[in-house]
């Protein structure tokens, strides 16, 4: 919280701080609900991230040409959309207000942060510097899994059981093979780390295509970090789309000089 309090004016001036700062929030936000017994209020401490990113992004200018622009022909279908979910929550509202409030909160809230893709994809060099900074931060949160499947569930653990988690310690196998123990990471749900790893292997893989030097070396460990934890999070799917992502990066280059001729 201090350290929150502290960055909130630089935050305020600088939206990639802002959005920088949410982005290694969702990372590690299991990690404190978990060691702080399940308090649910860390939950809605990305709330208060969010609100400062926006809040830079107004600050700085041009946020809403910046949206449309992002949106384009897009915009007058996501209106549409969000006006027939607002629609379709009201008889739930009649009987509790909170019910679709939380619904139309994790399908729409983030709708603003378009404005930073749009932000950090408009320049190449930006491009490159936030793919870099985001597989190192996949690759550490990977790391943190991998750690946890060789010492064991242990490691960054609550000390005993926690009310409404019960899934940080998972094993699951097959009865012709040896039980498996699928890792959490930071996370307080083997799927949760699985997701995780999934889009920390493609954000390092994007990065590969584009970085050179030492960057690519830093990416390239990113990647391997990531891969491997998509291997021991334990899950068949996740694997597949793995291999998926590794195809589809092995191909983008010749496709694209294949385009350019």
């Amino acid at each position: 919280a201090l350290a929150g309090l502290a960055m909130l004016p630089a935050a305020l001036r600088r939206w990639e701080l802002a959005a920088g700062a949410l982005l290694v929030w969702l990372v590690a936000e299991d990690l404190v609900r978990k060691l702080a017994g399940n308090d649910i209020r860390v939950y809605f401490v990305k709330d208060l991230f969010f609100a400062v990113a926006v809040m830079a992004l107004v600050r700085s200018g041009r946020i809403g040409a910046e949206f449309r622009t992002a949106v384009g022909r897009a915009g007058s279908v996501l209106a549409a959309l969000i006006a027939w979910a607002v629609a379709l929550s009201v008889p739930l509202a009649i009987e509790d207000w909170r019910i679709p409030l939380v619904g139309l909160r994790l399908d729409f809230a983030y709708i603003p942060l378009v404005v930073v893709g749009w932000r950090i994809a408009s320049e190449r060099e930006s491009l490159v510097r936030w793919l870099v900074g985001l597989s190192v931060l996949g690759g550490l949160g990977s790391a943190v899994g991998i750690a946890q499947a060789a010492i064991g569930p242990s490691f960054l653990a609550p000390a005993g059981t926690v009310r409404g988690l019960p899934h940080l310690v998972l094993v699951r196998g097959l009865p012709q093979s040896g039980p498996v123990y699928r890792p959490t990471g930071t996370f307080v749900d083997p799927g949760r780390y699985a997701s995780f790893v999934l889009v920390a292997l493609a954000v390092s893989l994007a990065a590969l295509l584009v970085t050179a030097g030492r960057r690519r070396l830093l990416v390239g460990v990113s990647a391997a970090s990531a891969a491997a934890g998509v291997w021991l999070s334990g899950g068949r799917a996740g694997l597949l789309a793995g291999l998926g992502l590794v195809a589809a990066a092995a191909l983008a280059t010749p496709w694209a000089l294949r385009r350019a001729r």
